[in-house]
């Protein structure tokens, strides 16, 4: 189960759910179906916060680069970037 991204916790239900014989297809489907769903969403803030990321790069190389090398990153000490972490 661990292959699979499932915690701990998450695998001692399954456990649990064989020993109280309720490991139906359809009641591991549902489980596997909520830890799908989990997934995606997780997903899709990753590709979220990547896109933010790339964008903040993309800001550093071309218009917002200091004229001193001295200064903090503007990607660094932005309102967005600070509210996201």
């Amino acid at each position: 189960m661990k292959s699979f991204g499932f915690t701990l916790n998450e695998t001692a239900d399954f456990l649990t759910m064989i020993e109280n014989k309720e490991a139906s297809c359809g009641n591991v489907s549902a489980k596997i179906s909520e830890k799908v769903s989990l997934i995606d969403q997780k997903i899709m803030q990753l590709i979220e916060l990547r896109a933010l990321m790339q964008l903040g790069v993309q800001n550093c190389l071309t218009c917002c680069t200091p004229e001193d090398d001295r200064e903090n990153c503007p990607m660094l000490t932005t309102d967005l970037i600070s509210e996201r972490m």
